[in-house]
């Protein structure tokens, strides 16, 4: 097995590279990358590189995953299923998010604080899911010459609000985790149907060429167009691409170390 730490970005990068070199030798090609791993409600963390925890792995870890998995993925055309949630719509965009942390004592001392007064757990939590989103359609968009041009092997991204799953994601929600344990045991659907949406959007036919959408269980749906004004989606992008970007460029070096995503060596 192949080890991949989203909360380290230099983890991501490692493992995309032993996945390349094992395809190679294997003869073998990428043909689905699901981004499903995550977390939720966490208490107050920071990644490997010094950004908040929930941020930092549901979004900036799944957007260098996705990027350094697209060459492989165009080698023989294949589909990328995001999976988000709903609470993505209650997101917004927060520079602190994209903030090393790790430099100052006194400015990671104020967002301890902050995180914890204002109970910003589920917060963070919805920052992290918009930025999925954000992210996922500006590559769909970014791929659409690849796909015009390559049509054999074209790459899809589609991201997916799988349902309120009976898994133990919200553990970490204290008070808040027990009302939502009791509101969502009504809505609630089991991991196997959930599955199963996820699923469709890897294998389906009927929407191979669907790309760039959000969906909500197994349906196509609209996503919420403030959400996706440029006020909020340029400077996520931009942050994300300063963060992100150094890593991806010192992919092919075994022995390259990445700091807060301002340089790698």
């Amino acid at each position: 097995p192949l080890a991949c730490d989203l909360s380290d970005l230099n983890s991501v990068r490692a493992f995309t590279g032993a996945l390349h070199a094992h395809l190679q030798g294997a003869d073998g090609a990428l043909r689905v990358l699901v981004a499903n791993a995550g977390v939720m409600g966490t208490p107050f963390g920071l990644t490997k590189q010094g950004f908040m925890l929930q941020p930092g792995t549901n979004h900036l870890g799944h957007a260098l995953l996705v990027d350094l998995a697209l060459p492989l993925l165009k080698e023989r055309g294949g589909r990328v299923v995001v999976v988000g949630s709903a609470e993505a719509k209650n997101g917004v965009f927060d520079e602190v998010d994209y903030t090393d942390l790790s430099a100052s004592v006194e400015e990671r001392g104020y967002q301890r604080q902050r995180y914890t007064s204002r109970c910003l757990k589920f917060a963070s939590y919805a920052n992290s899911k918009l930025g999925n989103v954000v992210y996922g359609m500006q590559v769909a968009r970014e791929l659409e010459g690849w796909n015009r041009a390559h049509p054999g092997r074209a790459v899809t991204i589609n991201m997916l609000h799988p349902g309120c799953l009976d898994t133990d994601i919200t553990r970490n929600l204290g008070l808040v985790s027990f009302i939502n344990y009791l509101a969502t045991k009504l809505i609630q659907i089991a991991t196997a149907e959930g599955a199963a949406y996820v699923t469709q959007l890897c294998l389906a036919p009927e929407v191979a060429e669907v790309s760039g959408e959000w969906f909500h269980l197994g349906y196509q749906a609209a996503f919420p167009a403030h959400l996706l004004h440029p006020t909020t989606t340029e400077p996520l992008m931009k942050h994300t691409r300063r963060i992100i970007d150094p890593y991806k460029m010192a992919r092919n070096a075994s022995t390259a170390s990445c700091g807060s995503g301002s340089a790698c060596t």
